[in-house]
Protein backbone atom coordinates (compact mmCIF):
# COMPACT_ATOMS: atom_id res chain seq x y z
CA UNK A 1 0.00 0.00 0.00
CA UNK A 2 1.38 3.30 -0.91
CA UNK A 3 0.83 5.40 2.75
CA UNK A 4 1.75 9.38 1.59
CA UNK A 5 3.88 10.64 4.34
CA UNK A 6 2.09 14.60 4.48
CA UNK A 7 -1.33 12.72 4.43
CA UNK A 8 -0.26 10.60 7.22
CA UNK A 9 1.61 13.08 9.51
CA UNK A 10 -1.43 15.31 9.66
CA UNK A 11 -3.45 12.74 12.12
CA UNK A 12 -0.26 12.44 14.20
CA UNK A 13 1.46 14.50 17.13
CA UNK A 14 4.39 14.21 16.13
CA UNK A 15 7.08 15.71 13.82
CA UNK A 16 8.92 12.07 13.14
CA UNK A 17 10.52 12.08 9.95
CA UNK A 18 9.52 9.79 7.02
CA UNK A 19 12.59 7.66 7.63
CA UNK A 20 12.45 7.14 11.19
CA UNK A 21 9.09 7.03 11.07
CA UNK A 22 9.19 3.88 8.39
CA UNK A 23 11.64 2.23 10.63
CA UNK A 24 9.43 2.43 13.34
CA UNK A 25 6.49 0.79 11.68
CA UNK A 26 8.13 -1.66 10.25
CA UNK A 27 9.84 -2.71 14.00
CA UNK A 28 6.50 -2.58 15.24
CA UNK A 29 4.79 -5.16 12.18
CA UNK A 30 4.04 -3.10 9.00
CA UNK A 31 6.99 -3.60 7.06
CA UNK A 32 7.40 -0.38 4.77
CA UNK A 33 10.07 -1.89 1.93
CA UNK A 34 11.31 1.99 0.91
CA UNK A 35 10.21 5.37 1.37
CA UNK A 36 9.97 7.00 -2.16
CA UNK A 37 10.40 10.87 -3.33
CA UNK A 38 6.83 11.41 -4.98
CA UNK A 39 6.21 14.18 -7.61
CA UNK A 40 2.73 14.73 -9.05
CA UNK A 41 2.29 14.77 -12.58
CA UNK A 42 1.66 18.67 -12.55
CA UNK A 43 4.49 19.29 -10.81
CA UNK A 44 2.76 21.28 -8.32
CA UNK A 45 2.89 19.22 -5.41
CA UNK A 46 5.69 16.41 -3.73
CA UNK A 47 5.64 14.10 -0.96
CA UNK A 48 7.34 11.23 0.38
CA UNK A 49 5.55 8.00 0.14
CA UNK A 50 6.08 4.97 2.54
CA UNK A 51 5.34 2.03 0.27
CA UNK A 52 4.26 -0.53 3.04
CA UNK A 53 3.71 -4.70 2.49
CA UNK A 54 1.18 -5.38 4.70
CA UNK A 55 0.28 -9.12 5.69
CA UNK A 56 -2.87 -10.70 5.36
CA UNK A 57 -3.92 -10.84 9.15
CA UNK A 58 -3.65 -6.73 9.23
CA UNK A 59 -6.68 -5.76 7.52
CA UNK A 60 -7.02 -2.77 9.61
CA UNK A 61 -3.76 -1.41 8.06
CA UNK A 62 -5.14 -1.28 4.46
CA UNK A 63 -6.24 2.29 4.73
CA UNK A 64 -4.66 6.02 6.37
CA UNK A 65 -6.89 5.97 9.62
CA UNK A 66 -5.52 1.91 10.31
CA UNK A 67 -1.71 3.38 9.63
CA UNK A 68 -2.07 6.62 11.69
CA UNK A 69 -3.79 4.57 14.63
CA UNK A 70 -1.00 2.15 14.39
CA UNK A 71 1.60 4.50 14.46
CA UNK A 72 0.33 6.60 16.92
CA UNK A 73 0.10 3.57 19.46
CA UNK A 74 3.64 3.06 18.41
CA UNK A 75 4.79 6.24 18.98
CA UNK A 76 2.62 7.06 22.23
CA UNK A 77 1.42 10.13 20.46
CA UNK A 78 -1.76 11.87 20.15
CA UNK A 79 -4.20 10.86 17.06
CA UNK A 80 -6.41 13.64 15.29
CA UNK A 81 -8.61 11.62 13.14
CA UNK A 82 -10.87 12.77 10.77
CA UNK A 83 -14.86 13.96 11.66
CA UNK A 84 -17.49 13.12 9.52
CA UNK A 85 -20.83 14.52 10.60
CA UNK A 86 -23.76 12.79 8.28
CA UNK A 87 -27.28 14.72 8.38
CA UNK A 88 -29.90 12.59 9.67
CA UNK A 89 -32.10 11.39 6.40
CA UNK A 90 -35.36 12.42 6.27
CA UNK A 91 -36.84 9.15 5.35
CA UNK A 92 -35.01 6.30 6.80
CA UNK A 93 -36.13 3.44 5.42
CA UNK A 94 -35.27 -0.05 7.02
CA UNK A 95 -36.25 -3.27 5.14
CA UNK A 96 -35.24 -7.39 5.64
CA UNK A 97 -34.48 -8.12 2.24
CA UNK A 98 -35.53 -5.88 -0.25
CA UNK A 99 -35.91 -1.59 -0.25
CA UNK A 100 -37.72 0.35 -2.43
CA UNK A 101 -37.65 4.07 -2.42
CA UNK A 102 -38.74 6.34 -5.24
CA UNK A 103 -36.54 5.05 -8.41
CA UNK A 104 -34.31 3.31 -6.10
CA UNK A 105 -33.79 -0.21 -5.30
CA UNK A 106 -31.71 -2.29 -2.94
CA UNK A 107 -32.27 -6.27 -2.35
CA UNK A 108 -29.72 -8.31 -0.28
CA UNK A 109 -30.01 -11.90 -1.46
CA UNK A 110 -28.06 -13.30 1.62
CA UNK A 111 -28.85 -12.49 4.71
CA UNK A 112 -26.60 -13.98 6.65
CA UNK A 113 -23.39 -13.38 4.66
CA UNK A 114 -24.59 -9.49 4.71
CA UNK A 115 -26.11 -9.10 7.73
CA UNK A 116 -26.05 -5.12 7.34
CA UNK A 117 -26.44 -2.91 4.34
CA UNK A 118 -26.41 0.91 4.45
CA UNK A 119 -26.85 3.24 1.65
CA UNK A 120 -27.16 7.08 1.68
CA UNK A 121 -27.84 8.62 -1.74
CA UNK A 122 -26.89 11.98 -2.62
CA UNK A 123 -28.84 14.62 -4.74
CA UNK A 124 -27.26 17.68 -6.53
CA UNK A 125 -23.80 16.62 -6.73
CA UNK A 126 -21.78 18.54 -9.33
CA UNK A 127 -19.51 16.47 -11.22
CA UNK A 128 -16.34 18.26 -12.59
CA UNK A 129 -12.51 18.26 -11.64
CA UNK A 130 -11.92 17.84 -8.10
CA UNK A 131 -9.94 20.09 -5.67
CA UNK A 132 -6.31 19.92 -6.13
CA UNK A 133 -5.38 18.91 -2.69
CA UNK A 134 -7.45 15.82 -3.34
CA UNK A 135 -6.28 14.82 -6.90
CA UNK A 136 -2.94 15.19 -5.23
CA UNK A 137 -3.14 12.79 -2.42
CA UNK A 138 -5.03 10.33 -4.35
CA UNK A 139 -2.04 10.37 -6.99
CA UNK A 140 0.36 10.15 -4.25
CA UNK A 141 -1.66 7.22 -2.90
CA UNK A 142 -1.65 5.64 -6.79
CA UNK A 143 -5.24 6.24 -7.59
CA UNK A 144 -5.76 8.09 -11.09
CA UNK A 145 -7.69 10.95 -10.27
CA UNK A 146 -10.81 10.87 -12.48
CA UNK A 147 -14.15 13.47 -11.15
CA UNK A 148 -15.38 14.66 -8.04
CA UNK A 149 -17.52 11.62 -7.55
CA UNK A 150 -14.77 9.03 -8.32
CA UNK A 151 -12.67 10.73 -6.18
CA UNK A 152 -14.31 11.36 -3.13
CA UNK A 153 -15.39 7.50 -3.03
CA UNK A 154 -11.74 6.75 -3.80
CA UNK A 155 -10.32 9.40 -1.13
CA UNK A 156 -12.55 7.56 1.99
CA UNK A 157 -11.71 4.13 0.86
CA UNK A 158 -7.72 5.07 0.99
CA UNK A 159 -8.71 6.86 4.07
CA UNK A 160 -11.24 4.44 5.84
CA UNK A 161 -10.75 1.27 6.90
CA UNK A 162 -12.12 -1.23 3.55
CA UNK A 163 -15.48 -2.34 3.73
CA UNK A 164 -16.96 0.61 1.44
CA UNK A 165 -18.19 1.85 -2.32
CA UNK A 166 -19.87 4.33 -4.78
CA UNK A 167 -21.97 3.89 -6.98
CA UNK A 168 -23.41 6.58 -9.32
CA UNK A 169 -27.21 6.76 -9.61
CA UNK A 170 -28.66 7.62 -12.88
CA UNK A 171 -32.13 9.44 -12.41
CA UNK A 172 -33.42 8.84 -15.84
CA UNK A 173 -34.39 4.84 -15.05
CA UNK A 174 -34.83 2.94 -12.19
CA UNK A 175 -31.75 1.86 -9.89
CA UNK A 176 -31.33 -1.66 -8.84
CA UNK A 177 -28.64 -2.73 -6.02
CA UNK A 178 -27.81 -5.88 -5.13
CA UNK A 179 -25.72 -7.24 -2.13
CA UNK A 180 -24.89 -11.10 -2.95
CA UNK A 181 -22.00 -13.19 -2.91
CA UNK A 182 -19.73 -13.39 -5.84
CA UNK A 183 -20.34 -15.36 -9.19
CA UNK A 184 -18.02 -17.12 -11.53
CA UNK A 185 -19.77 -15.01 -14.44
CA UNK A 186 -18.85 -12.03 -12.40
CA UNK A 187 -15.41 -12.34 -13.59
CA UNK A 188 -13.87 -10.75 -16.59
CA UNK A 189 -12.70 -12.46 -18.82
CA UNK A 190 -9.02 -12.55 -18.73
CA UNK A 191 -7.13 -11.96 -22.34
CA UNK A 192 -5.07 -14.62 -23.94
Amino acid sequence: MRVPYGWLIEYLDTDIPAEELAELLTMGGLEVEEVEDWESADGEASDQVLITSVTSNRGDLLSMVGVARHAAALLGCGLALPEYSIPETERPNRAERDLEQDDTRITIDDLHGCPRYSALRMTGVQVGPSPEWMAHRLEAAGARPINTVVDATNYALCELPPGGAGARHRAARREWREARHHRRSDARPQPK
